[in-house]
């Protein structure tokens, strides 16, 4: 038995044909929002988001899918969330940001700006194995530290900072590569002979400050082994 549906002119049609019409423009709504979702994806490779006064960034990664340069400075941000992994250059300086995060799958970033921030660690950074260039200047960080993954590091700021001794950037000899410095502002860079220790703390460093280190700071080369000298037994046994 067959079901009609009579319309206001005395009309009647099939439920079966009701049922077509209402997939029909499902299918038609869906088509519509895949179309604005498609219009909301943008190719561009820079982006210039600074003094918008936000307050996050998600969303982000999901919108502009070719990203490399990003500017999210000046703004109100605690958080980065969802920030494309395609960027090579990313700041976001002089925000609100407590601690690093968002930032794991970022293998092809190389320069990245958290000045003026919050940050009194470093934790987050472990896969930014492209890493050349970190400013870090005007934030609470007392000590150096989790860094050793970033090999291909080369200028690090961590000016006006709280660093109060030399020992605190140990463990910064492991970054082979690291060749400009920046520490002024820190309570360790108003002690005696703070250059002349890290001269020798850190022999790859050339650039201290603004100014050139001595020309002797370079990584010494092993020392040579010692020779074993065995004295030979003379013919006669004496």
């Amino acid at each position: 038995m067959v079901l009609h549906n009579f319309d206001d002119s005395g009309s009647y049609q099939d439920e079966d044909e009701e049922e077509d019409e209402s997939l029909q423009r499902r299918h038609s709504g869906n088509l519509r929002a895949q179309g604005n979702l498609l219009a909301r994806v943008d190719h561009r490779t820079e982006l210039d988001l600074s003094g918008r006064n936000l307050s996050f960034s998600t969303g982000l990664a999901n919108t502009y899918v070719a990203l490399t340069a990003l500017n999210l400075s000046n703004n109100s941000i605690s958080r980065l969330e969802s920030i494309p992994p395609s960027l090579v250059v990313l700041d976001a300086s002089h925000n609100l940001i407590r601690e690093i995060s968002g930032l794991e799958n970022f293998f092809y970033l190389t320069s990245l700006n958290l000045a003026y921030n919050s940050l009194t660690r470093l934790r987050g950074l472990d896969h930014c194995t492209s890493l050349t260039e970190l400013s870090l200047q005007n934030n609470e960080i007392k000590v150096i530290s989790d860094l050793e993954c970033n090999m291909d590091l080369e200028r690090l700021d961590v000016s006006n900072n709280m660093i109060s001794t030399v020992e605190a950037l140990r463990t910064l000899s492991l970054n082979s590569k690291l060749a400009w410095m920046s520490l002024k502002g820190n309570p360790c860079a108003q002690k005696p002979q703070y250059r002349h220790r890290l001269t020798g703390m850190l022999p790859q460093l050339l650039i201290l400050d603004n100014v050139r280190m001595p020309k002797n700071n370079h990584r010494p080369s092993s020392p040579a082994r010692p020779l074993k000298i065995t004295e030979e037994k003379r013919s006669d046994g004496v």
